[in-house]
């Protein structure tokens, strides 16, 4: 598992009512959360576990939201397309953490909420 992007794709509803995907970097992180949710069997029908970067998307899916746990400099270009429409994308940048609703193909209602600071997103080394 190579280091990657620190980020996390979350349904904007319940686990129950659908499923999500967790993408995070820390090799440990995913090992230890593949050990826990055998315990939950509902839970572990609904997760596809992932540790690689995320800025790019994962292939053929779309998502009710995303959620970014790092800073990132410019919002891949990926998450915005793959959000289904209502679909939240939550991510920190400049010092702030944005939340973007889509509305539309390329129309998003953005709300920007300052004061934060988070760790750098990493991405793969090409």
């Amino acid at each position: 598992m190579a280091p990657g992007g620190r980020q996390r794709f979350w349904p904007k509803s319940s686990v129950m009512q659908g499923g999500f995907m967790l993408l995070r970097e820390f090799a440990n992180f995913a090992i230890l959360a593949r050990k826990t949710f055998p315990k939950y069997p509902e839970l572990k029908k609904q997760i596809i576990f992932f540790c690689k970067d995320a800025s790019g998307g994962v292939a053929g899916q779309k998502f009710d939201g995303i959620i970014a746990a790092a800073e990132v400099s410019e919002v891949p270009g990926a998450w915005r397309e793959q959000l289904k429409p209502g679909g939240h994308l939550v991510y920190p940048k400049g010092g702030a953490v944005f939340k973007e609703v889509k509305k539309g193909e390329n129309n998003f209602m953005v709300e920007k909420y300052p004061g934060f600071v988070f760790v750098p997103f990493i991405k793969d080394a090409d």
